[in-house]
């Protein structure tokens, strides 16, 4: 196994170039999206593909149609090129975790292998449910494997400990310490603390606007900055109650974070 960022790789150059002109102006359409992903899966010989499609108010996708659109789209090109595909159009209201940011990301995903105590659930039950779908679709094209439930087999390699060992292994190979444990990924030492002004019920969390406060504080140049979550979706808050963390390596980012999230607010709580 091994995770790769395909960015770097110049598996697409002429992609890269278009990605370069759209990223300032935070500009991208869907079928550029598509097209962009496909060429780096045609690039690099993938033969077997998931692809998670998210859909929300505050989210890139905010129609299911427009979601069914993109997938059909990705089946007609993956089909071209002989890859097989699976597609999960799934409601998300909120990120799977509660870290946004490199390190607080990442913490997520080792609390979620090394199936610590506070590991986000939700962003363990769609790793599995996405790692099964792949798996099945191998199993589908492998005999005497035609039966198997791939969720159940990626259940059973996350609960032995098989799925953290290969983490290892891709770290170790990639120069990383593949002894590192899940508390030792620390966020940047500026911080701020967000807090209910009232009392109540959180109902909406703006994926848009987190996007936004995240990208002030330094992401994801600054590996250490990001946001942490609190506290989520439909859960009762008290008036000063922390709702989310705000980290970064730089006190400036910070403070114009904290500004910022005055105006365009994270959180609703009814």
């Amino acid at each position: 196994g091994c995770i790769v960022w395909g960015g770097h790789l110049g598996l697409a150059p002429a992609d890269d170039i278009i990605i370069q002109v759209e990223a300032p102006l935070a500009f991208e359409s869907f079928d550029k999206i598509i097209v962009s992903i496909m060429a780096k899966k045609v690039a690099s010989g993938d033969t077997h593909l998931v692809l998670d499609i998210p859909v929300g108010q505050t989210l890139k996708i905010q129609h299911f149609k427009d979601a069914e659109t993109i997938a059909k789209k990705f089946t007609f090109l993956a089909k071209k090129f002989h890859i097989d595909v699976a597609i999960d159009i799934n409601e998300t209201r909120e990120s799977a975790g509660r870290g946004i940011g490199p390190t607080l990301e990442a913490r997520d995903v080792l609390q979620v292998l090394e199936q610590h105590k506070d590991r986000p659930l939700a962003l363990e039950a769609k790793a599995l449910r996405l790692a099964g779908k792949l798996l099945s679709l191998c199993f589908a094209d492998t005999p005497g494997k035609e039966d198997l439930a791939g969720e159940e087999v990626a259940r059973e390699m996350l609960v032995s400990g098989k799925a953290l060992a290969k983490m290892r292994e891709i770290i170790k190979a990639q120069g990383g310490d593949p002894a590192v444990h899940c508390d030792q990924l620390i966020p940047g030492k500026y911080r701020r603390e967000a807090r209910a002004q009232h009392a109540g019920k959180i109902n909406r969390l703006n994926n848009q606007q987190i996007t936004v406060i995240c990208r002030i504080l330094g992401c994801p140049t600054d590996k250490k900055a990001g946001m942490y979550l609190n506290r989520k979706l439909d859960e009762r808050v008290d008036k000063g109650d922390i709702l989310c963390t705000l980290y970064s390596s730089d006190p400036y980012r910070l403070r114009e974070a904290v500004e910022t999230m005055k105006n365009i607010p994270v959180y609703s709580i009814e």
